[in-house]
């Protein structure tokens, strides 16, 4: 026969079954890491974000110009961001928030062309790694993983866009 003792912080709760349960508070959140997704897409923001939760913290903006205020009430590690804006405002922006936040890791989401130069200079220059759409989710969460848990975070792993 076995003796329990049970210590709780708070009552224990007396179920209709009889069966007394103790009132355990909730874990804390361990500290995840947290991923700005700035896509107008909703549906494959949402898709991403239901995908990575589960290991990180997930935010989405779809507009541009409401993207540094939620940068700068979130402690964000990660930007995901679309390219489907006006090029020439994302390039200012991102680059705003590498002189302001450049703590912050840049993924840049894109549907490569071969006359698309402005997007490769924009990934080139400004982020730390890049996705061309469509993509594998699994792919994505290995190059934020790599991102953000890597001793050395290394620029862009490809020099040149395929």
């Amino acid at each position: 026969m076995f003796n329990f003792v049970a210590v709780f912080s708070r009552p224990p709760i007396l179920t209709v079954t009889g069966i007394y349960i103790a009132q355990i508070p909730a874990m804390p959140i361990k500290n995840k890491k947290q991923v700005l997704i700035l896509e107008q897409d909703k549906d494959l923001a949402d898709s991403i974000r239901i995908y990575l939760e589960e290991n990180y913290i997930v935010h989405i903006c779809a507009e541009p110009q409401k993207l540094l205020e939620r940068i700068a009430y979130h402690p964000i590690d990660v930007l995901l961001t679309g390219i489907d804006f006006p090029l020439a405002n994302l390039r200012n922006l991102l680059h705003q928030i590498k002189m302001t936040r450049p703590e912050i890791k840049i993924i840049v989401m894109y549907m490569f062309f071969d006359a698309d130069r402005g997007t490769e200079n924009l990934i080139l220059n400004d982020a730390d790694d890049y996705i061309a759409k469509p993509f594998d989710v699994g792919i994505l969460k290995n190059k934020l993983d790599k991102l953000l848990f890597s001793r050395k975070s290394d620029s862009l792993q490809n020099t040149a866009l395929h």
